[in-house]
């Protein structure tokens, strides 16, 4: 092959010194046909086999190879052969006597694939918006957790939602819709979506999918249309991906420590906020400002939000309970044994039983947790009086100070009632304000008057009359009547005594 040092000299001896191509070419040492080609183009000639080299050893095994690779298609990613196992394969079952070098070159050949060009894409406004979750470390009270962040972009303007979830559950994927319509001022007419599963229940052919029931609730709600990205083909929805990454760049970090999830969303609010004054490469004006374009477009928010909870159906215990994600959840005692349903929010937990709300629950995520309303057991405790001081809803209650002072003075006037005594005066607070039952508490024990029906004359007769000094004053109340009361004396009940006593 014709060296590039050759093809110098070459053109020098012909095209500046004017020596013939016979002449150069005998000066060279190359041929004459080198010599032309060498004028016609000063960079060098790679070696370009006429026909492929044979492959004795190779050919034999390369369809087996193939064969190999396309029965692989399907099977979990962990239990796929590698090129190693191939060869191996083919030493054991075929007799091969290859090297697995060349088996790994053939592997290679066979499993690479064309390059992926990509398409620049343009949104009308209010045409699109893209959904996704991302994961992001915070620290909430102290501790370090994950948290899941609900993202949400609306593709004309770039204008972004996040909110932050301890979970990816249903509620939260609802809530999420809810919360991002509500900030961005309308609904997208089209979102994007991976193949989640709270929204597609199983994927079929191209973009088709058999949807989740309560996923189509919610688009029947908000009356946008869906569309799922190829299955493993995140760059579909491209706009939103990289937003789950630039927020946990540039909203959490440093790491953000906080009290609660509502801190730690009120600062990501503001973040999105403060977006609205950055333009995009490539876009004019504002993310702001393209939102302002874009709001009109956007369809309009119904009159009532979507629902956003998990259904289930449970069914309450003998403990007056109903279980939802291993955790407890009581209900008044009259509903134990009955059917019920439950509606998991993302905060709260409500239990309905014949189309009423008979318990509301802030939610726990602690794993066997137990939230318990020592209101739904009062009744219980009437008949039970000696479980009270042992039950878990009475140990879970926060009672006021006061009345732990009244039920110890139950305890001690009344050794063998005080404990039901206790629970009538609980049975008040559904009838008079708490405050109301506090201060009448606390008159009570000021008094020194231990019973459930001395608060609840407190109660009866209102702060005015109980705090009232009482005067018997004539000059303040001329109307009544002055009684004259004689001196009492002793000597009447001498003749109660024994003979010869005498009371002094």
């Amino acid at each position: 092959m014709i060296k590039m040092d050759q093809i110098e000299r070459i053109r020098k001896l012909v095209l500046v010194q004017g020596v013939s191509e016979r002449q150069a070419a005998k000066q060279v040492g190359v041929s004459r046909y080198a010599v032309r080609l060498a004028l016609e183009n000063a960079s060098p000639r790679k070696y370009v086999l006429a026909r492929p080299k044979p492959r004795p050893v190779m050919s034999k095994v390369e369809k087996l190879i193939e064969e190999i690779l396309q029965n692989d298609e399907g099977k979990p990613a962990k239990q796929r052969h590698t090129a190693r196992r191939i060869w191996m394969r083919l030493r054991d079952e075929y007799g091969f006597q290859g090297s697995e070098p060349s088996v790994r070159r053939i592997v290679a050949a066979l499993r690479q694939k064309p390059p992926e060009v990509f398409i620049p894409l343009a949104h009308e406004p209010g045409e699109e918006a893209q959904v996704d979750f991302g994961e992001a470390e915070v620290v909430i009270n102290g501790t370090r957790q994950t948290v899941q962040l609900f993202c949400m972009k609306l593709c004309y303007s770039r204008f972004p939602f996040v909110v932050a979830f301890p979970h990816q559950r249903q509620e939260a994927f609802f809530e999420g819709h809810r919360l991002g319509f509500e900030f961005l001022g309308g609904i997208a007419r089209r979102l994007t979506y991976d193949n989640l599963k709270v929204a597609v229940r199983r994927i079929l052919e191209g973009h088709n999918r058999e949807e989740q029931e309560a996923f189509r609730s919610l688009r029947a709600h908000y009356l946008f249309d869906s569309h799922f990205c190829n299955v493993e083909s995140g760059n579909e929805k491209g706009q939103v991906e990289s937003l789950v990454g630039y927020v946990r760049r540039n909203a959490l970090v440093p790491v953000p420590e906080v009290r609660s999830f509502a801190e730690l969303n009120a600062k990501l609010r503001d973040w999105c906020l403060r977006e609205a004054d950055r333009t995009v490469p490539g876009t004019h004006g504002t993310i702001g400002e393209r939102l302002e374009d874009e709001r009109p477009k956007l369809l309009p928010l119904p009159v009532q939000p979507f629902d956003c909870a998990r259904v289930v159906v449970s069914k309450v215990n003998r403990y007056a309970q109903v279980t939802h994600d291993t955790a407890v959840y009581s209900v008044p005692w009259q509903y134990a044994y009955r059917s019920a349903t439950v509606k998991a929010y993302v905060d709260r937990i409500e239990v309905w039983i014949d189309q009423e709300c008979v318990a509301k629950h802030d939610r726990t995520y602690v794993r066997n947790g137990s939230v318990l309303a020592l209101d739904h057991y009062l009744e219980v405790f009437l008949r039970k009086p000696g479980a009270l001081e042992y039950a878990i809803p009475f140990r879970q209650a926060i009672l006021p100070l006061p009345f732990d002072r009244l039920h110890r003075a139950f305890k001690y006037h009344y050794p063998r009632s005080g404990d039901k005594e206790f629970v009538r005066v609980l049975m008040l607070l559904r009838e008079y304000p708490s405050e109301d039952v506090l201060w009448a508490v606390e008159t009570a024990l000021q008094r020194c008057t231990y019973s459930a029906d001395a608060v609840r004359t407190f109660l009866m007769m209102g702060r005015a009359v109980v705090d009232a000094p009482a005067s018997l004053d004539p000059d303040e109340h001329p109307n009544l009547p002055v009684v004259g009361v004689p001196q009492a004396r002793t000597d009447h009940f001498n003749r109660l005594l024994p003979k010869g006593g005498v009371v002094h």
